[in-house]
C-alpha cells in the first residue's frame, strides 16, 4: 500500500479535514520496520465516529499508525505540525492557525510541565490518603 491509497481511505471520512506524515518518515530515519505515523486532524465541529475509525483500522497495514490531533499531547501537536509533511488538507489557512495556537499555548503548557507533582493531581484527597498511597512521608 503507497502513501496514495493511505490518504484515499483517511479522506473518505467527511470528518477529516488534513492528513499529515510525521515521525521517522519525514526525518529521513525510517527502516524497514519502521512504522509509518499519519497524524489526522478532523473538521471544526466534526469527529471521526467510531464506525469510521474500524473502518480505517480495518483497511489499513497494521504498519500505518494512525492518531487523531486532538488525542496528542500538546507538545507532540507541536512537532507534528512544525516538522509534518501535509499529505491533504482542505485549508492551508486553518492548519496555520492551529500553529499560532499551539504557539500561543505552549509557554503555559511547559510551566505546567515543569511544575507538576504527583499529588496535585489528587484532587481533594486526605493528608492521610496520601500517606497510605506512599505520596507523603509519614513524619
Amino acid at each position: 500500500m503507497n502513501m496514495n491509497d493511505i490518504v484515499r481511505i483517511l479522506k473518505e471520512s467527511e470528518a477529516v479535514h488534513s492528513i499529515l506524515l510525521f515521525g521517522s518518515s519525514v526525518r529521513g530515519e525510517a527502516t524497514s520496520d519502521s512504522d509509518i505515523d499519519i497524524c489526522v486532524i478532523e473538521n471544526p465541529g466534526l469527529t471521526l465516529s467510531l464506525k469510521e475509525k474500524l473502518r480505517i483500522t480495518r483497511e489499513l497495514p497494521e504498519k500505518v499508525d494512525v492518531s487523531l490531533s486532538h488525542d496528542l499531547p500538546l507538545n507532540i501537536r507541536q512537532r507534528v505540525l512544525q516538522e509534518g509533511e501535509i499529505l491533504f488538507t482542505k485549508d492551508d489557512y486553518y492548519i496555520y492557525t492551529l500553529v499560532k495556537e499551539i504557539d500561543y499555548e505552549m509557554p503555559q503548557y511547559e510551566r505546567m510541565q515543569e511544575n507538576s507533582c504527583p499529588h496535585e493531581f489528587l484532587g481533594n484527597a486526605g493528608h492521610q490518603d496520601l500517606q497510605l498511597l506512599g505520596i507523603l512521608q509519614t513524619q
